[in-house]
């Protein structure tokens, strides 16, 4: 094990797996970290892969901490439309990316320019806008 890496992903569902395989891709040294023995979360494991981690009691004070799945903060009825593993994952994706943009140029994440952010994740393949039908209309959600 390392004293240093550039990213350290806590919890390996599958918006944290997302993550470190973003992060991975852009060759940064990484520690994914998970209490259980295998990843994907609930997809294949067991419920409060997170919890082990973040205790309400006890917040984090942590510079550069990026979240990603089902524990963003939103509304009741965005967070139930958000709750879906793609999402999830697409989050993920976003804070893999962010956190080596952030790690590359020695600085935190909420310094990482929005455009570099969405112009790489485009050129990843990231749906960033609202999908729409054949007439060119948003798809209802």
């Amino acid at each position: 094990m390392r004293d240093r890496y550039d990213v350290v992903v806590a919890g390996a569902g599958s918006a944290r797996s997302a993550a470190a395989i973003s992060a991975a891709r852009f060759g940064a040294s990484l520690l994914l970290m998970d209490r259980l023995a295998s990843m994907g979360g609930n997809s294949t494991a067991v419920l409060d892969t997170f919890h082990a981690f973040c205790d309400p009691e006890r917040p984090l004070r942590v510079v550069g901490l990026l979240v990603a799945g089902r524990c963003f903060s939103a509304t009741h009825d965005a967070h139930a439309s958000a709750r879906s593993m793609a999402t999830c994952m697409a989050m993920g994706q976003a804070a893999g990316t962010a956190a080596v943009f952030a790690a590359a140029g020695g600085t935190v994440p909420r310094a990482v320019p929005a455009d570099a952010l969405r112009e790489r994740l485009a050129l990843d393949g990231a749906l960033l806008e609202p999908a729409v039908n054949a007439a060119g209309q948003e798809a209802p959600s």
